[in-house]
C-alpha cells in the first residue's frame, strides 16, 4: 500500500479511484497472476474498511478484471546452469542465500526466519535445529546440511553475531526477478512454467531424484510430512520427463520423408 501511495501520489483515500486501481494492476503487470490477485484483494479489503468508516462511499477496486492462472502454468525448477549463473552474478550476500536455498531446499519464509541459534557448526555434520513453528509441516528438529548449503551459511558468519540475529538478510521475494534478468535466466520455460524463489526448492527436489535417492530419503530432506506428497512430486517429474522425451522423439519425424511416414 505504501509503495502505491508514494508512486501514485495518494494523499487520502479519496484519491484512490477506479483508474488508480487499474494503474496499480498495470504496475504489477510482470508479477504472477496469484501475486497480482493477492495485492488487489488486500487493497480491496482496505477500501472496504474505509467504506465502513464512512471515508468513501464506493469500492473502486470492485469490478476490476483479475488475471487468471492459465492451465499448464506452474513453478519450474531452475537448471544447474541457471543456479550457477544466479550465484555468480548476484551480489553478496544475496548470492549466499541463493546457494543455500538451492542446496537445502528451504522455502523463502524458512530461509528468512533462520537464526544463528539454530545453526550447529559441527566440522563433520553441520546441521540446523529447526523449531516446529518455522517449518511448514510443523515438525522441526535436526536438519542436516549438504556441503554447499553449509558453505553458504559459513560465508555469512561474522564476528559479533548474536544468537537471535538472522543468518540471511530478508530480501523482497520478488528480488529474484531482477536477479534472473541480470543473470539472463528466463522467467518462463518453453512450457509456460514460471521461475521464482521457490524454483530453488524444485531444483533441489529434482537433483535428489536424479541422483536416485530412495523416496524415503527425499521425503526427509524435502521435509514432507506425508510421503504421498513426495510421491506426487516424483510422479509429476516422470510425467514431464516423458513429455519432453516424446517431444524430442516426435521432433525427429519432421526430418522423415513424407513417403516413409505411416498414416
Amino acid at each position: 500500500m505504501l509503495r502505491f501511495a508514494n508512486e501514485l501520489n495518494w494523499n487520502s483515500v479519496a484519491d484512490i479511484t477506479r483508474e488508480q486501481v487499474s494503474e496499480v494492476k498495470s504496475m504489477l503487470g510482470d508479477r504472477s497472476p496469484r501475486y497480482i490477485n493477492n495485492s488487489l484483494s488486500r487493497l480491496s479489503v482496505f477500501l472496504k474498511f474505509c467504506i465502513q468508516c464512512g471515508w468513501i462511499q464506493d469500492n473502486p477496486a470492485d469490478h476490476i478484471d483479475r488475471p487468471a492462472n492459465k492451465t499448464g502454468q506452474g513453478q519450474r525448477p531452475f537448471t544447474l546452469e541457471e543456479v550457477e549463473r544466479l550465484i555468480k552474478i548476484t551480489p553478496i550476500p544475496r548470492c549466499h542465500l541463493y546457494q543455500f536455498a538451492a542446496f537445502s531446499g528451504m522455502r523463502w519464509r524458512e530461509c528468512s526466519l533462520l537464526r544463528w541459534s539454530m545453526y550447529v557448526a559441527d566440522a563433520t555434520k553441520p546441521h540446523l535445529i529447526l523449531p516446529d513453528n518455522l517449518v511448514k509441516n510443523k515438525k522441526g528438529g535436526p536438519y542436516p546440511l549438504l556441503p554447499l548449503a553449509a558453505e553458504a551459511v559459513a560465508s555469512m558468519m561474522y564476528d559479533g553475531r548474536r544468537p537471535e540475529d538472522p543468518i540471511f538478510q530478508r530480501p523482497d521475494p520478488n528480488t529474484i526477478n531482477t536477479d534472473m534478468k541480470r543473470a539472463g535466466v528466463p522467467k518462463h520455460d518453453i512450457h509456460g512454467q514460471a521461475a521464482s524463489f521457490h524454483s530453488f526448492r524444485h531444483f533441489f527436489s529434482r537433483e535428489l531424484d536424479e541422483h536416485d535417492l530412495p523416496l524415503e530419503d527425499i521425503q526427509i530432506l524435502m521435509r514432507h510430512s506425508d510421503i504421498r506428497t513426495t510421491q506426487r512430486i516424483y510422479l509429476d517429474k516422470q510425467i514431464f520427463r516423458a513429455r519432453d522425451r516424446a517431444a524430442e522423439a516426435l521432433g525427429v519425424a519432421k526430418t522423415i520423408p513424407k513417403s516413409r511416414r505411416t498414416t
